[in-house]
């Protein structure tokens, strides 16, 4: 199922993303979630869980359906 039908089902407004700042492929995986809409969360950069340091990006979804459009990746 698509995330980002689902949250709009569910009237969810924002989208939190946690990237594991150790990850081999961090870049890659930030540049594409930017690409789909995700930004910088400007309240909370990062945040360390488990001992993990994590960058938060974060989506805020509208209640338009027509403006998702499915990307293959």
């Amino acid at each position: 199922m698509n995330f980002m039908e689902f949250a709009q089902k569910m009237s969810i407004k924002n989208i939190l993303l946690l990237l594991d700042r150790k990850n081999k492929d961090y870049i890659k995986i930030m540049q594409g979630m930017m690409t789909v809409g995700f930004s910088n969360d400007s309240n909370m950069k990062m945040t360390k869980l488990s001992g993990k340091d994590y960058k938060i990006l974060k989506m805020t979804l509208k209640n338009n359906p027509e403006e998702i459009e499915e990307i293959a990746f």
